[in-house]
C-alpha cells in the first residue's frame, strides 16, 4: 500500500496559487463576468446562460490540467502498483460515503425542514432543462477540477505540515465550496449541509492519501456524481 513518505508537494507555490485563483476568482467571478460582457457586446443579451457556464467550466478544466501537470505526473508514477487494492478500498469508501450521506441528510433535513441542499436543488433544476450539459459538468468536468483544487493543491500543500491538518482543512473547505451561496444569501440553515459535503471531502482525501494518486480521488468523485445523476434520471423517468 502506497502512502506519502515524503513531505514535499510536487507542485510549486506559484502553480498552486494560479490553480486556486483560476478556480476561486476565475470560475466563480472573473470568467462569468467576461462572458456576460462579451455577450452584451456581440449578442446584446445580459443573461449568464448555462452554455456560458459550460464554456467557463471547460476553460477552467483545461487550464487546471495544464497547471497541475506535476500532480498528474506523480500520480502516474505512483499508480503503477496496488491498483486492485486502491480500487477495492475506493469501492468500500463509496459505500460508506452513501451510508453516511443518507444518515446525515436525514438529520439535517429534520433540522432545516428541507428535503435537500440548495446545491442539489440547483443541480436538479438544471438537469431538468439541460440534462446533457449538467451531466458533462457534474460527471466529467467538476471531479477533476475539484480534486486538483481541494486534494491536489490544498490537501497536498497542507500535508507537508501534517496529515490531520490537511485532512480537516481541505474537507471543510470542500464543504464550504458547496454551501457558500447559502451563506451569502443568508440561508444559514442550509449551511448545515457543509457537514455532508465535508464528510465526502474526508473520504476523498483519505483515498488520495492512501493511494498517493489523484486519479483515485477523481475516479471516486466521478462515481459519486455519476450515481447521483443516474438517480435523478431514474426519478424523472419514474414520474
Amino acid at each position: 500500500m502506497y502512502q506519502f513518505n515524503h513531505t514535499k508537494s510536487p507542485i510549486s507555490i506559484k502553480r498552486s496559487i494560479l490553480i486556486l485563483l483560476n478556480y476561486i476568482v476565475g470560475y466563480m467571478y472573473l470568467y462569468p463576468l467576461i462572458m456576460v460582457w462579451i455577450s452584451e457586446k456581440i449578442f446584446r443579451t445580459y443573461d449568464y446562460t448555462v452554455y456560458m457556464e459550460l464554456f467557463v467550466f471547460i476553460l477552467v478544466f483545461i487550464t487546471t490540467i495544464f497547471l497541475a501537470k506535476p500532480i498528474f505526473e506523480e500520480s502516474s508514477y505512483n499508480g503503477v502498483d496496488n491498483r486492485r487494492d486502491n480500487f477495492l478500498y475506493a469501492a468500500k469508501s463509496l459505500s460508506f460515503m452513501y451510508l453516511w450521506m443518507f444518515v446525515l441528510n436525514i438529520i439535517i433535513n429534520l433540522i432545516t425542514q428541507q428535503t435537500t441542499s440548495d446545491n442539489q436543488v440547483n443541480i436538479l433544476n438544471m438537469s431538468n432543462s439541460y440534462p446533457m450539459v449538467t451531466f458533462m459538468m457534474a460527471v466529467v468536468l467538476a471531479p477533476l477540477v475539484e480534486e486538483v483544487v481541494f486534494r491536489g493543491v490544498i490537501f497536498r500543500k497542507l500535508r507537508d505540515h501534517g496529515y490531520l491538518l490537511a485532512l480537516i482543512v481541505s474537507s471543510l473547505l470542500f464543504g464550504l465550496a458547496h454551501v457558500y451561496p447559502s451563506l451569502l444569501s443568508g440561508n444559514y440553515l442550509n449551511v448545515l449541509y457543509i457537514i455532508t459535503y465535508s464528510m465526502l471531502g474526508y473520504f476523498l482525501a483519505v483515498n488520495y492519501e492512501r493511494s498517493g494518486n489523484i486519479y483515485t480521488s477523481i475516479g471516486l468523485h466521478t462515481a459519486i456524481n455519476f450515481i447521483s445523476m443516474m438517480l435523478v434520471l431514474l426519478a424523472r423517468l419514474a414520474g
